[in-house]
């Protein structure tokens, strides 16, 4: 049976050595980018835009950050506080809400008498079930937490970290693409020069 790449070959179709190369290169990794395109040329590919982008995103989340005053920096230190308290406050109630509907539920199962013998096995699932999600989804000692009070300045200092560390990881991010990009581009050049050229004759 042929495969995709052999498809053409198989159904006596005139395939050049170029055009099959180029179409089984599509599954390497430098041209899987173009897997599902058709047959053809395998073009050079650029950097996607997601990277510098997010550089440039990260660039401003740091300029924004040194220009903030310790006023804003209180305000948005109130905020978190105040997020965390809420998603805290909606986690527990979701966790208590979560655990008494199972816990009715394994209560009729409990009551419940099978009709047959036969039925038992079929108490001892629903029983099962119940007991592990209810273990899963409500068991266990974890709260998220709500961020202690810090004096601005440490607080400052900390967030100011994060947004630089985070331009740090997208430049890091950036660097790597364009190198992949390269690499990539370099692979396909070399093997379009290893080839002959498409023959333009009918």
């Amino acid at each position: 049976m042929p495969s995709g790449y052999t498809h053409d070959l198989y159904e006596g179709k005139p395939v050049s050595f170029r055009d099959f190369t180029l179409n089984c290169a599509r599954a390497m990794g430098a041209g899987i980018h173009q897997r599902d395109d058709g047959s053809g040329e395998i073009s050079e590919r650029t950097v996607q835009d997601y990277y510098p982008e997010s550089v440039g995103k990260a660039e401003s989340a740091v300029q924004a950050a040194l220009a903030r005053s310790d006023g804003e920096w209180e305000t948005l230190q109130d905020q978190e506080i105040s997020d965390a308290e809420m998603f805290r406050a909606e986690y527990i109630a979701d966790r208590d809400r979560i655990s008494a509907t199972y816990l009715a539920m394994l209560a009729e199962v409990e009551a419940w008498e099978p009709p047959t013998t036969e039925h038992v096995g079929l108490k001892d699932f629903m029983r099962k079930q119940l007991e592990e999600s209810l273990q899963f989804d409500c068991g266990g000692s974890y709260v998220p937490e709500v961020p202690e009070r810090l004096p601005v300045s440490v607080y400052r200092g900390r967030q100011i970290k994060k947004a630089t560390d985070d331009l740090t990881y997208h430049q890091q991010q950036l660097w790597a693409e364009q190198e992949r990009v390269k690499s990539q581009n370099e692979w396909v050049r070399a093997l379009r020069d290893s080839l002959p050229e498409r023959n333009e004759k009918p």
